[in-house]
């Protein structure tokens, strides 16, 4: 079981930023046209969750964040992107629930309705809305077949796990979100050089994330 005390404190961190869904997330806003405000907003809001859920779990492997730290960055990303951010950490607070039976199946569809709160109040109820959910809760999928090993040892029943997945499944997350990535970058148009760069930087930085 890896340990914060066998390595440096600094690694540990920046692989719970999960900089490679950090980047997904800004081609994502760049594509439905956030502007600077709400752009900026949304990644406040993204960082708030993750130290939310961070400091919720509290797992062993990962170094610890402090308690509340969430609350400056869910006060400012509010503040900034607007009410939807109240709905995005709303369903934020349902997808830190995972460990519980109730809600490990179903947590995908509430990482969807995070994706839905920032797209809708930009594009509205678009196809290109719909289908971003519809990655979204896919991708997320994916992730839970990536730990479906490490869910059965920690009881955490997730759909791969309810449909009889035992083992893990590593890196089938970092394609799917790879996949993703492209999609947003075909969407907007953008240049070839920030799809090259993108899928660098998840490359090199999905293993930060201690798992």
């Amino acid at each position: 079981m890896f340990s914060v005390s066998q390595c440096s404190l600094i690694p540990n961190y920046i692989g719970q930023l999960r900089l490679y869904s950090f980047v997904d997330l800004i081609l994502f806003l760049v594509a439905i046209g956030a502007d600077g405000q709400r752009l900026a907003g949304a990644l406040v809001l993204w960082i708030g969750f993750l130290c939310f859920l961070e400091g919720k779990h509290k797992h062993k492997y990962r170094a610890l964040i402090p308690r509340y730290l969430w609350m400056p960055f869910f006060f400012i990303g509010t503040c900034t992107f607007g009410g939807w951010g109240m709905v995005f950490f709303f369903f934020g607070v349902l997808y830190s629930e995972k460990k519980k039976s109730l809600f490990a199946s179903i947590a995908p569809l509430f990482r969807g309705a995070q994706v839905a709160a920032l797209a809708v109040p930009i594009v509205g109820l678009t196809p290109f809305a719909f289908l971003a959910v519809a990655l979204t809760i896919i991708r997320n999928f994916f992730g839970d077949v990536r730990d479906a090993g490490k869910d059965v040892k920690e009881g955490t029943r997730t759909l791969p796990v309810l449909m009889g997945l035992r083992w893990n499944v590593p890196y089938i997350h970092l394609i799917a979100m790879m996949v993703t990535s492209f999609i947003w970058w075909s969407w907007a148009g953008m240049p070839v050089w920030v799809l090259f760069c993108t899928w660098t930087l998840q490359l090199s930085t999905y293993h930060l994330t201690p798992r």
